[in-house]
């Protein structure tokens, strides 16, 4: 608990929300890493358009999240995504 309230984190943190808090949208590509989730949560309460992009097919023995609905949308390839950010507001 130290830790995540050195003045080390502390920057780190305050670097982090405040681009979040800046971005037009946000992307999540996939394999991430534990914060990732987080981030786009924090994305999706301000009501920031947000988009998931995996790097190809959930395999059919592999756990899928339902809670992927709250983002604006999710993809399997990179020029499907493209084409909706050049069509997003």
């Amino acid at each position: 608990i130290t830790a995540l309230y050195d003045r080390y984190a502390t920057h780190i943190w305050e670097f982090d929300k405040y681009h979040l808090y800046t971005a037009d949208a946000g992307v999540m590509v996939h394999p991430v890493g534990r914060s990732a989730h987080i981030e786009l949560g924090y994305l999706i309460g301000q009501g920031k358009h947000t988009y998931v992009l995996f790097d190809g097919p959930i395999p059919d023995n592999e756990r899928w999240e339902v809670m992927y609905r709250f983002v604006t949308g999710v993809f399997y390839d990179l020029p499907s995504l493209l084409e909706v950010l050049k069509c997003a507001p």
